[in-house]
């Protein structure tokens, strides 16, 4: 795996949990508007206990799932934030930062699709887009050695 493809992790990350909260959004949505029967009289015994309850259940249980899972994806994002935090020089460091962790575009543009001006590291750090790019690539460098080390 490449260095960029080690930081890239982080952004999949983050898309990935909030995919996750919102399938468990959406079948604590699907429970509103359920609601228990009272058709029986309550003389017999209902093997598989009332419907609302078990879908209650099987979301927690799901819920249950996904917390697991988020913290292990937690603990990564956490793991890429500490190999870019590792960067020795400040200015690498903060375009890294700026770029895999805060999803910056490179350089300032209009976006048409939307309708508006999006700032790029170019513009928030006052480097022009070639020295961007060329600090990027030197802080890949760098994020290649200390994961070399790591290993």
């Amino acid at each position: 795996m490449t260095p960029k493809e080690y930081l890239q992790q982080a952004y999949k990350i983050d898309r990935k949990i909030k995919l996750d909260l919102l399938k468990v959004q959406s079948m604590k949505d699907a429970l509103h508007g359920r609601a228990v029967s009272y058709e029986s009289d309550g003389s017999q015994h209902v093997p598989q206990g009332n419907g609302i309850e078990n879908a209650i259940l099987r979301v927690i249980e799901y819920e249950e799932r996904i917390n697991a899972e988020i913290d292990n994806l937690t603990e990564k994002r956490q793991e890429i934030e500490r190999v870019i935090a590792s960067v020795p020089d400040d200015v690498q460091r903060e375009i890294l930062t700026r770029r895999y962790l805060g999803y910056q575009d490179f350089e300032s543009h209009y976006d048409k699709r939307t309708g508006k001006y999006i700032v790029g590291i170019d513009e928030d750090t006052g480097y022009s887009a070639r020295q961007i790019y060329r600090i990027h690539w030197r802080g890949l460098q760098a994020v290649k050695t200390i994961l070399e080390r790591c290993q």
